[in-house]
């Protein structure tokens, strides 16, 4: 996500709460970050294809004190979701937001 690849508009989120803090800003090292306002906060991201995940990394935002204390990863085709893993690694299953 850093380098680009994926753009703009394939990064949505439930909730923001100002400007400089939309889905866009979603990327490590950005100019800003996505800071949800709903609980619980749900960043998207659409991949158009299938893609292999082999990594997940978060960042705060310094200057306001906001950071992620935890996570989920999800699959979702078709209309199924699938809960990979958490902010511990734990592999789960068959998981709904």
């Amino acid at each position: 996500m850093e380098t680009g690849l994926i753009k703009d508009d394939q990064m949505t989120g439930n909730s923001y709460y100002n400007s400089t803090t939309h889905a866009r800003f979603g990327r490590l090292g950005g100019p800003g970050a996505w800071c949800g306002k709903k609980v619980p906060s749900i960043l998207h991201v659409d991949l158009t294809v299938l893609h292999y995940i082999c990594a997940v990394a978060t960042q705060g935002f310094d200057d306001q004190g906001y950071f992620a204390t935890e996570y989920r990863l999800v699959l979702k085709t078709d209309g199924q979701e699938t809960l990979y893993a958490d902010s511990n690694g734990i592999r789960v299953s068959n998981c709904s937001l």
